[in-house]
């Protein structure tokens, strides 16, 4: 990670039915079938607009976070750090 930025926290998410395996910074998760980037952040109580999202080790602009999720998928998500 760069200097600046952290790993976002980790969840552990709940069964919502059927689900899909991804990875979520390094650790194999389940995932809701259709959750979005969105509704990721939204379930990590991260505000989108600070953090960067990487999904099979490309940048995500902010205005593809509504794309569904798919199995297999790579998810890295930083939060910004402040500071001095």
């Amino acid at each position: 990670f760069r200097a600046g930025w952290k790993p976002a926290p980790q969840f552990n998410f709940g069964h919502h039915g059927n689900e899909m395996k991804f990875t979520l910074n390094g650790d194999s998760r389940d995932l809701p079938e259709g959750m979005t980037i969105r509704s990721l952040l939204s379930e990590l109580k991260l505000t989108p607009d600070k953090v960067a999202v990487e999904l099979n080790r490309r940048l995500v602009r902010s205005e593809k976070y509504d794309m569904p999720l798919k199995e297999g998928d790579v998810v890295e998500v930083v939060t910004f750090v402040g500071g001095g």
